[in-house]
């Protein structure tokens, strides 16, 4: 599981420093917070210049939804039960076909629980994907019925 966090991570162009400090979060989460964690996300954005800026790190298993908040600046992290929790979720994509991501795309995705638990998920280029294939496998999966 380790390496498919690593190749996430350099695939959407995190590396060196910024890699050892995404696994060290994880592995804090891993030890401190829960016994394991299933998957990450990857918030991100690009700037007027096109320059990409990594904020917030997601990380989620069966149980939990988990945030590290500016993760290659500080260390603020939360965690909040997701298990059939979500009240809320909006889709706000732009030149993404929910498909193939292309250089131009971006989409954002908004949730809620039913503990007024609000959360932003922002992503661009490839890392689309990644954010489409976490609503799809764990955040839709958790809508309340």
């Amino acid at each position: 599981m380790k390496n498919s966090f690593e190749e996430y991570l350099l695939s959407i162009g995190i590396k060196d420093l910024f890699l050892t400090r995404a696994m060290n979060v994880i592995e804090f989460y891993k030890k401190h917070i829960t016994d394991n964690v299933d998957d990450i996300f990857v918030t991100d954005y690009l700037d007027e210049q096109n320059v990409r800026h990594y904020d917030n790190l997601w990380l989620f298993n069966k149980t939990y939804c988990m945030e590290a908040k500016q993760f290659l600046l500080q260390d603020d992290y939360d965690i909040t039960p997701l298990t059939k929790k979500l009240k809320y979720i909006s889709i706000n994509k732009q030149d993404y076909d929910f498909i193939k991501a292309t250089s131009k795309s971006r989409m954002i995705i908004r949730i809620t629980t039913d503990n007024s638990v609000r959360g932003e998920f922002k992503s661009s280029q490839e890392n689309c994907d990644y954010l489409r294939d976490i609503y799809i496998d764990i955040l839709k999966n958790n809508l309340l019925i």
